[in-house]
């Protein structure tokens, strides 16, 4: 949003050194260069439509003009990374020089317009086209300088001139964005030319390395002959940079959206509004202009994604008064400013409240330790804590629930750190933490908890809602006919884009329990019987329940248990062995495998039943003979597994460091301890060693035989 004068000012300075290579008075011998560098979103390509906008006007005037004129000044807007797929930039150039032309001296039927001025674009553009086509020209330099130059004994002797606008070069690879500075100096440098470049001094720099690595390795330095700015020192006579906007612009740009954001406001009861609609718009925009840079195009992207999100919601919930366009804007920032951070608040809950506890402190971000109150926690501290608690878990010694549950913590709150810090320097945005200071008298814990309606819009909704949220029977009947879809449809990617659809994880209590209700999930009913023969559908499910919130996971184990009291199959892998009673069967066959395996782990005593760390273990040479013993007393074939039959157990869907919990399917395999089980594979290497599964992270070792472990029997 530079101003006019802005423009008017480099026009001039082109203007001015074209018309000096006509006169003979000046003497010139290179292209006059202007680079226009500043950060993505600062208006660079709008500054080059405008240049080309004011340089078509003056042809058009000179064109239309009588008589024949002495030059014609030709702006071309060329964008090179179109092009990066070319091997030299210099032909899809010359291509665009010959197309502006073209438009120029043909009329609308393609026929060469009667003007004295066309034969001479018309012999212009064969010889570029000859020269795109690789036609030999000989020195291209002095080739280009007689094409342009006006030739006295011609009809129409014109002098042609030639501004060229280069957009998006930072779009480029930074080894193409330097062939492109290199084909200008190479095949267009000559008076003739001007260049405006619109460019990212950090592209040109990376290209300047890329470009000259073989001469680092070669001279083992990690320092180029020149830096990029040296480099565009050489070519750029006149260098401007784009500069953010000022408050002034900043409010202009806001204010063209005034209207429509006026139109998409959230309902507020007229006995309870304490602002006018005029106020809370202001409001967004003051917050708008605190949250996001002042750069054009992350101001009308953030605007934009608003305005979506604010009609969305208010079509769906249009009478809900409790819906706040701040908190809206808050979430857009994350979301386009911030997409890090967004996808873990998005997909932990936990994670909000979280980020509400970071401070900063001289730019150094701290957060609250969830596990010692209190205390605030840095990046740099929390990478010592996770390598001493995973040296501990490494070594074995220690290995207990609260230090694995601190363990979790401390990752979950290391990532939520790294990703506000290289979110903010990646995209150069202000203070991130400022989306998370709350404006007087706005509770963002309070619309914290109303995150569905501001992140899962979308969804069909009953209109008669007083307040404008789902009915709970239209959503239980949208979810039926997803899973009936997810089972039914030909198409196995629509089927796997309905399972994905279901979303447990934003479903509220009452709707997810009418689920659980759902004849899918009833082993008395037919489409249970269907389903369950889908081992991928289950997995699916299963996978879904197991990253819900607490009262879906408890909802989803209540019903389950249900499922299992009425039928013997317990899960898609196992299935009850001996009799229906899913709380007295013994064993547990494997559909998967066709093993049967005892539910428990055995005892010293012979029994196998609920253990303690302390009656169940074996040494190894105990384990095999109590096998031994167990399949001559019952007369079934009664074994220690294999190492690969006892890893095939592990199913990593169930780990749960911070509950201590075995990685085990625990529903068939209740009551499994969170320790190593013995296997019968001796190791190869050592005869004094064996293999062990442990199902506290899922992982194979050998272990002395001497050492006391677990035994879970199979036939």
């Amino acid at each position: 949003m530079s101003s006019p004068l802005f423009f008017q000012h480099i026009q001039q300075q082109i203007n001015l050194r074209l018309a000096a290579t006509l006169g003979g008075s000046v003497r010139v011998r290179e292209a006059f260069t202007v680079s226009l560098s500043g950060e993505w979103g600062i208006g660079k390509t709008d500054a080059l439509k405008t240049l080309e906008v004011m340089y078509d006007e003056a042809l058009c005037q000179a064109l239309g003009s009588e008589g024949s004129p002495l030059a014609l000044t030709i702006p071309i807007f060329f964008s090179p990374w179109r092009f990066e797929h070319e091997a030299q930039l210099v032909t899809p150039l010359m291509d665009a020089i010959q197309a502006k032309l073209e438009s120029l001296m043909l009329d609308e039927q393609g026929a060469l317009r009667d003007k004295p001025w066309a034969q001479r674009l018309s012999d212009a553009a064969v010889s570029f086209t000859q020269a795109s086509r690789g036609v030999p020209v000989g020195d291209t330099l002095a080739w280009l300088s007689r094409v342009c130059a006006s030739d006295s004994s011609a009809a129409s002797p014109i002098a042609l001139r030639f501004v060229m606008l280069i957009n998006d070069l930072d779009r480029c690879l930074p080894d193409k964005a330097v062939q492109m500075l290199e084909c200008i100096k190479l095949f267009f440098d000559v008076p003739a030319f001007a260049f405006v470049i619109g460019l990212d001094n950090e592209i040109i720099e990376r290209g300047i390395r890329h470009r000259y690595q073989a001469y680092l390795k070669m001279d083992g330095t990690s320092t180029p002959p020149f830096t990029g700015s040296e480099y565009l020192e050489n070519m750029v006579h006149l260098p401007l940079t784009l500069p953010r906007l000022r408050e002034d612009q900043v409010r202009t740009l806001l204010g063209s959206y005034r209207e429509k954001l006026m139109a998409c406001l959230p309902v507020r009861a007229s006995d309870a509004a304490t602002q006018t609609a005029e106020e809370r718009v202001a409001a967004v925009f003051e917050l708008l202009s605190i949250l996001v840079p002042p750069v054009p195009r992350k101001l009308t992207r953030v605007v934009r994604n608003l305005l979506f999100k604010l009609s969305m919601m208010k079509a769906e919930h249009p009478n809900n008064q409790k819906i706040s366009e701040l908190f809206a804007l808050r979430l857009v920032v994350l979301e386009q400013l911030y997409p890090t951070v967004y996808w873990f608040i998005k997909n932990d809950e936990r994670n909000w409240p979280r980020l509400l506890t970071v401070h900063s402190n001289r730019g150094v971000l701290s957060i609250s330790d969830e596990v010692n109150k209190g205390v605030r926690l840095t990046l740099t501290g929390l990478n010592k804590l996770i390598d001493h608690a995973e040296g501990l878990l490494e070594n074995r010694i220690q290995i207990d629930n609260q230090l694995q549950s601190k363990l979790v913590s401390y990752f979950d709150l290391r990532n939520l750190l790294k990703a506000l810090t290289e979110d903010g320097a990646q995209r150069n945005t202000h203070d991130p933490l400022v989306v998370f200071r709350s404006q007087p008298d706005e509770d963002l814990s309070t619309h914290w908890a109303m995150r569905d309606v501001y992140m899962h819009y979308g969804v069909p909704v009953d209109k008669g809602e007083s307040d404008g949220s789902v009915s709970a029977k239209s959503k239980v009947e949208e979810v039926r006919e997803l899973i009936h879809q997810s089972v039914t449809d030909e198409d196995q990617i629509a089927r796997h884009q309905a399972l994905i659809r279901i979303d447990f994880f934003h479903m509220e209590e009452s709707i997810f329990k009418a689920v659980m209700a759902l004849p899918y999930f009833d082993p008395t009913q037919p489409e249970y019987k269907k389903t369950f023969k889908d081992k991928n559908w289950w997995e699916n499910i299963e996978a879904q329940a197991a990253n819900t919130g607490s009262y879906q996971k408890e909802i989803w184990n209540t019903a389950k248990m249900e499922r299992h009291k009425k039928h013997k199959l317990l899960t898609p892998r196992y299935q009850l062995e001996d009799g229906e009673d899913f709380t007295k069967a013994h064993n547990v066959l494997d559909l998967k495998t066709g093993l049967v395996w005892r539910r428990k782990c055995e005892s010293v005593g012979g029994k196998s039943s609920n253990q303690s760390e302390q009656s169940g273990q074996f040494t190894f040479g105990e384990a095999k003979t109590h096998a031994q013993t167990e399949s001559k007393k019952t007369k079934q074939a009664w074994r220690l597994p294999t190492k690969e039959e006892l890893e095939d157990l592990v199913d990593n869907r169930e780990r749960n460091f911070s509950e201590g919990l075995a990685t085990i399917a625990r529903e068939s395999f209740p009551d499994t301890p969170s320790v190593w089980f013995w296997s019968a594979t001796p190791s190869p290497a050592d005869s004094y060693v064996a293999w062990g599964v442990s199902f506290s992270d899922g992982y194979a070792s050998c272990y002395d035989r001497d050492n006391k472990g677990f035994v879970r029997l199979v036939r």
